[in-house]
């Protein structure tokens, strides 16, 4: 029972990474770095949010896709530079962000003692990852990677005019040798014909997962096509490392992947109540040809055993629109008998809605009956609404603030025309 409760957990936090939450936290080196890939990550779709570190305790992050820390270790001393950014990237742990990201400066500043090294080591050993890419290109500002070189403006960076910065004149143009002195781990280019044979690349970073602890990847990055190419190719990665334009491209790629998330998504619709306009309306349903499952007294009888397999029923083809309705729904159960099972039918009808939204991404809910919809938001442990249009009398579209992007309608039995089923949230 332990493990299916975590099973379970893992599921649903997998469910609501997809309707929502919090899909990237970013550390950024300075004030302007923060704002600087707060703006991309805004500018292709992603509601963020900036905050000024350290940050400690609560803050409202209910609704944002992504959160950027600015901090100031760009120029602090180096051990409080990761300690701070420690700080921060465990905050962003604890608040499940999918994907980590440590933001530095395009012209990677650092001097031979710097501090990205020292970042990024401690970041590695923290999450336990044991490699991460290295990108810091800016095409859009004229900074790009390759072959390993950093180059300004078409220039190697140790020749532009970064070889003169008062706080960190860049001695190399060599991203692996700015790296040396700085990390304790090493640095191997990754060049773009590479990704043309992913499985060559892959045997190659197994290669040196068994060689080395932890290391660094070193993407050639010079266009929009090698951005693209990086965030498809390491999208397993908990946590990279960059300039602010890898998030442009990440942020698309979320984006993408939550419109198909939401293209193959159906309904799924419970109905507990046994009013007469219910049961027209699952009849109305099922001869229409909508997809159906009618639960039965032996299946609220034995609900351990008999809920996964009714989950099942939904959950092999998550883009059709599913009805479960109890035998009363269909007129089937006598009056008597209703009365001894009803509380049995609305924990077994919450029981389901539980366990399929633990295990899959449901943007659409629909409830019938007073007696379920109290059950069931209980179950999915929902407590506040933001409050929509009504599709009918009485039946207001409901958006849970636990779940970004759910829409949940709550029907008393009696409530709605016969073609309920059929146009409600469609």
């Amino acid at each position: 029972m332990a493990e299916n409760r975590i099973d379970r957990q893992n599921g649903r936090a997998e469910a609501e990474s997809c309707a929502g939450g919090l899909r990237l936290g970013c550390i950024a080196d300075d004030f302007t770095g923060a704002g600087d890939a707060a703006s991309f990550l805004a500018d292709h779709g992603m509601r963020t949010l900036l905050l000024i570190g350290p940050v400690e305790g609560d803050v409202d992050i209910q609704g944002f896709d992504a959160v950027v820390i600015a901090l100031k270790s760009r120029s602090e001393e180096r051990s409080k530079a990761a300690a701070e950014s420690l700080q921060a990237i465990r905050w962003l742990r604890q608040r499940n962000a999918r994907k980590l990201y440590v933001k530095y400066c395009s012209t990677f500043d650092s001097t031979r003692e710097g501090n990205i090294g020292p970042i990024c080591d401690a970041i590695l050993s923290e999450t336990g990852q044991s490699y991460t890419i290295l990108c810091p290109s800016l095409p859009a500002n004229g900074r790009i990677v390759e072959d390993g070189i950093l180059y300004v403006n078409g220039v190697p960076l140790a020749e532009s005019h970064m070889k003169n910065h008062p706080l960190n004149p860049m001695w190399s143009s060599k991203i692996a040798e700015l790296m040396k002195p700085q990390s304790s781990w090493p640095v191997f280019v990754v060049r773009r014909e590479e990704f043309a044979e992913e499985d060559v690349l892959r045997r190659k970073i197994e290669s040196l997962k068994s060689a080395h602890e932890h290391f660094y990847l070193l993407p050639d990055f010079v266009d929009d096509v090698d951005g693209r190419q990086i965030v498809s190719f390491f999208r397993e990665i908990p946590v990279w490392t960059g300039g602010s334009e890898l998030l442009a491209h990440f942020a698309e790629a979320e984006k993408t992947r939550k419109e198909n998330s939401v293209s193959r998504r159906g309904r799924l619709m419970i109905c507990g109540s046994c009013s007469d306009m219910t049961q027209k309306q699952v009849k109305m349903w099922v001869q229409s040809g909508g997809k159906a499952y009618m639960v039965t007294d032996d299946d609220v009888l034995d609900p351990e055993r008999r809920i996964p397999a009714a989950a099942e029923y939904y959950l092999e083809d998550p883009s059709q629109d599913v009805l479960f309705y109890s035998s009363g729904s269909a007129g089937l159960r006598k009056a008597d008998h209703s009365v001894e099972l009803s509380g049995s039918i609305e924990q077994f009808m919450a029981g389901l809605a539980a366990e399929i939204t633990n295990r899959a991404c449901v943007d659409r809910l629909i409830v019938a009956g007073g007696e379920t919809s109290g059950a069931v938001t209980l179950a999915l442990a929902l407590q506040a609404f933001d409050i929509g249009p009504s599709i009918a009398p009485g039946v207001p579209i409901l958006r849970p603030t636990e779940r970004p992007g759910m829409q949940l309608v709550l029907k008393s039995g009696n409530f709605g025309e016969e073609d309920f089923f059929l146009k409600t949230l469609v």
